[in-house]
């Protein structure tokens, strides 16, 4: 299938497939509806990769919609980036928000119309961490406190006026709603796992051979590599 790559301004922008055919009118035969897939988190996350897989690999998917990947990146231009993620927001039909993290909540904020037709993808820090945040009352730190409620004036608008939240977890959803004071729409869905499974069995497989008859305990430090995990203190602990 032919992929258009545009990177632009740190801006990047995947188009798949053709657009809408047109027949010798120049009028739509088909309109395909238009997803706009906001990504905060960075083009490098294994999510994000295994995500646009599953979405270019699957005939229903791109041949009925029209999905934009839009990742943001912090060291480019805050006001270009808004001029185009502006842009391209107006053409959607539906915005999915991967993550309410970085300036995503300020660029939804301002662009009308955007906010109504998203839906949120709750990944867990962007729930969390802003409504846990303590203030800091210290003078040097008055600016950043002043932007710290701005946004979150921000955000609690942004929340109470999105289109839907999707998660699979419900705890998840029923902490946004009390915090946030608002019901949404409610979604189930995940991301397809990254992980290379022929890769673990085979893994699996070779540690058997070397197991003996003692009983062997394997822990998971955490759910990922974010610090609350707390990994230093859990293996301190097992030392």
């Amino acid at each position: 299938m032919e992929k258009l790559k545009v990177i632009i301004s740190g801006v990047m922008m995947l188009h798949n497939g053709v657009k809408s055919a047109r027949n010798g009118n120049g009028t739509n035969q088909v309109h395909r509806k238009r997803i706009l897939h906001l990504m905060t988190t960075g083009s490098e996350s294994v999510y994000h990769k295994s995500f646009m897989d599953l979405v270019y690999s699957s005939p229903e998917l791109y041949e009925k919609f029209e999905n934009v990947f839009f990742f943001l990146n912090s060291k480019k231009s805050r006001s270009l980036t808004g001029l185009l993620f502006a842009n391209e927001a107006r053409k959607a039909d539906l915005i999915v928000a991967h993550g309410l993290f970085g300036f995503a909540c300020e660029y939804l904020y301002l662009c009308p119309g955007a906010v109504s037709k998203t839906r949120w993808v709750i990944w867990g820090g962007d729930l969390y961490f802003d409504l846990n945040a303590e203030p800091d009352d210290s003078n040097k730190a008055y600016i950043k406190e002043l932007y710290r409620r701005i946004h979150k004036h921000i955000k609690r608008s942004v929340v109470r006026n999105v289109n839907g939240f999707i998660t699979t977890i419900s705890r998840d959803i029923e902490f946004a709603e009390t915090a946030y004071k608002t019901q949404k729409p409610r979604f189930g869905a995940f991301y397809p796992s990254p992980v290379n499974f022929d890769l673990l069995d085979n893994s699996i497989n070779d540690s058997s051979k070397y197991t003996d008859n003692r009983v062997t305990k394997t822990i998971l430090l955490g759910n990922s590599a974010s610090t609350t995990n707390e990994h230093y203190e859990v293996i301190d602990f097992l030392a």
